[in-house]
């Protein structure tokens, strides 16, 4: 179907084809590559085992705690680990908790 446009003192008539839509780009790796490897996930557990919290962990091993928890959230093989280790490193962070509690001394933790 023709369309007419004004340029200037002319008149112009063409035939208009719609756009198309971009071919996607096909690319199989996109994004960053991940920073999880199985000697990190080695390094949160024996951190939380020993006591360490999430954040201390995170912090040890050098990555960010969103990713930490964005990690337990997408990886449930992670998260299962993750929690296991730290029901092994609880007796040791509330022993950490009380050494540390600057009323050391007057009452020991109570265990529920």
């Amino acid at each position: 179907m023709p369309i007419s446009r004004r340029t200037h003192q002319f008149v112009v008539t063409e035939i208009l084809e719609p756009k198309q839509a971009p071919l996607p780009l096909r690319r199989s790796n996109r994004g960053r590559k991940s920073l999880f490897s199985r000697s990190l996930q080695d390094t949160v557990v024996q951190g939380l085992t020993g006591g360490m919290t999430r954040r201390e962990v995170s912090a040890h091993a050098g990555v960010h705690p969103s990713t930490f928890y964005d990690w337990l959230k997408n990886r449930p093989d992670f998260a299962r680990v993750v929690k296991e280790a730290e029901l092994q490193g609880r007796d040791i962070r509330i022993e950490l908790l009380h050494l540390n509690h600057p009323f050391r001394g007057r009452r020991p933790p109570i265990n529920k």
